[in-house]
């Protein structure tokens, strides 16, 4: 599993994120410019089989598009600004075989999903508390400006 964090407030969290224990984690820096792609693809050996973007950035998308191996699944699970493009190679892509699914409200079965998530956070795997803080609505600018520079989500 590989990760690119685009803030840097985001990369010590993740350093020690371990959803699956018996399997390889790798953390690109994304905040320090380097090749996410290529690096991906390095530690991969040519690709990913499965990538989420979870930022709606267009070129965040165009990435995950290039981190994808043969057959490769992609899903854009974020949000982006009605009519927002991404450039992505159709030639190359076509060669693939890879699929991207748009997800939207996560498109999974909460009387499934949601257990599975209470116990990867039980595990201590997936630490959902600390990406989350509560604001006074009189805390809003705080809350949007903690947003906007990677604090909390």
């Amino acid at each position: 599993m590989s990760c690119v964090p685009l803030r840097s407030s985001w990369t010590a969290l993740l350093a020690g994120f371990r959803p699956y224990p018996h399997r390889a984690f790798n953390l690109t820096n994304g905040v320090k410019n380097e090749d996410a792609v290529a690096r991906i693809r390095e530690i991969t050996g040519g690709g990913v089989n499965y990538a989420l973007d979870t930022t709606g950035n267009k070129f965040v998308f165009a990435q995950m598009t290039k981190s994808l191996g043969i057959l490769g699944h992609g899903a854009l699970v974020a949000a982006a600004a009605p009519g927002t493009e991404s450039p992505i190679d159709i030639g190359r892509l076509l060669l693939t075989g890879l699929k991207i699914n748009m997800v939207i409200e996560g498109d999974s079965v909460p009387q499934t999903f949601i257990p599975q998530l209470i116990s990867l956070y039980e595990a201590g795997v997936f630490p959902f508390d600390k990406l989350v803080k509560k604001y006074d609505f009189a805390d809003l600018n705080e809350a949007l400006a903690d947003s906007e520079s990677g604090v909390t989500l």
